[in-house]
């Protein structure tokens, strides 16, 4: 009497359905979430998901020690990002913008002081490369001598210290630097 093989030795056919029963449960799991999208064709092709960061910050503001900012950003920037991170293990709220044509910016606001906030930003070790004033106000620009590493800008409103970094322009970084100057911190509401 000849032994039977191990199921697995059968076909192929075996596992591709197992595969496809995997396939379609996954899809039928996290569609409804809405955490996931597709577009057709290139990814720059497709709209920027908006987020409502002045809600986001609203609430923020009842957990943290230190006031946030919202500054008003041009007609044409698309906030597409509000999370909360952290910088050395201390929280700290992340907002970013789709500027312009290829353009992003991120605004990270903490209550650490300055330098561990540009310490602790994340693990590339940059430096201080130049100071200058929008408002009133220093900026203080780093940079890393690696390559790819992108700049960061750093501003102490006194209350709170609020980095920028992204791949924009001088020009896009001074506006929403001085758009964040000139903001009031954000109220909670509610």
């Amino acid at each position: 009497m000849a032994e039977e093989k191990p199921r697995i030795y059968q076909s192929g056919r075996d596992i591709t359905l197992s595969l496809g029963a995997i396939l379609i449960v996954m899809v039928v799991a996290v569609a409804p979430t809405g955490m996931c999208s597709t577009t057709v064709g290139a990814p720059e092709f497709g709209p920027v998901k908006e987020v409502d960061a002045r809600a986001f910050l609203s609430l923020e503001s009842r957990a943290m020690p230190y006031p946030l900012r919202l500054p008003q950003a041009p007609q044409d920037w698309v906030a597409n990002s509000a999370r909360r991170s952290s910088i050395d293990g201390q929280p700290a709220t992340v907002v970013g913008w789709v500027v312009a044509e290829n353009g992003y910016i991120k605004m990270t606001q903490t209550g650490l002081p300055a330098d561990i906030a540009i310490a602790e930003y994340d693990n590339n070790p940059r430096e201080l490369v130049a100071r200058y004033q929008i408002q009133g106000t220093p900026v203080k620009l780093y940079e890393s001598p690696d390559k790819g590493v992108r700049a960061v800008r750093l501003i102490d409103l006194g209350d709170v210290r609020i980095l920028f970094s992204g791949a924009a322009n001088d020009q896009e970084f001074d506006t929403i630097i001085a758009g964040t100057i000139l903001t009031d911190p954000v109220i909670s509401e509610g």
